[in-house]
């Protein structure tokens, strides 16, 4: 048993419970996962900016070394687990499979990605598209566009529904923003509103014409 030196749980000292750490003597980090990823949610929370912009920067310094890593044998093995993950919600960790598990795993998740790739391909010539969020079939007006032309990849009722919660989850920071916003455009937003008002009168005057 180890005990957490934040949380001061005791917990089977094991890699489910703990993160590894070459240099303890234990070979165990000493804060339980939990705790781990709790400290990490918050860090990435107080300093998103940081974040986003620290991810943006090595992303673009380094993108032979992440296609290269991608095509590898083992960049397609993490491939395959993270998205394992993310659609099953299962925990798997690569150092706890066998040689023989991990190449089967990187062959299924190949397989998979193809069947995706050419179902995308199929649907994509009658005109339709499946939304990873909910599983369904829609007709590409059921998905917002891009800029670019290219389509949203959530339909709209997902994308909707997505909104709500975060406005629900963010309301006081959207109030905040909405008021500094209004302060900062005040004069824009007036001759907005006034043509706005304009155009409805020069409409009405049009239909009883």
């Amino acid at each position: 048993m180890k005990k957490c030196t934040k949380c001061g749980e005791w917990k089977p000292a094991t890699a489910e419970c703990f993160y590894r750490d070459k240099t303890m003597t234990c070979g165990l980090q000493s804060m339980c996962k939990e705790c781990r990823r709790d400290d990490s949610r918050k860090y990435r929370q107080k300093n998103k900016d940081y974040c986003r912009e620290y991810n943006r920067e090595y992303k673009q310094k380094n993108k032979d070394r992440i296609r290269e890593y991608k095509q590898a044998p083992v960049g397609r093995l993490v491939e395959s687990i993270y998205y394992l993950r993310r659609k099953t919600g299962a925990t798997i960790y690569v150092r706890d499979m066998t040689e023989e598990q991990k190449e089967t795993l990187a062959n299924q998740y190949v397989a998979i990605r193809t069947l995706e790739k050419t179902e995308k391909e199929l649907l994509a010539a009658s005109g339709k598209k499946r939304c990873p969020r909910c599983g369904g079939v829609f007709d590409f007006d059921m998905f917002y566009k891009k800029k670019g032309g290219k389509h949203e990849a959530a339909c709209r009722e997902c994308v909707a529904k997505h909104k709500r919660k975060y406005y629900q989850q963010n309301k006081d920071k959207r109030n905040e923003y909405d008021r500094k916003y209004y302060q900062q455009n005040k004069d824009k937003r007036n001759e907005y509103n006034r043509k706005y008002r304009q155009n409805k009168k020069n409409e009405k005057k049009h239909l009883t014409k």
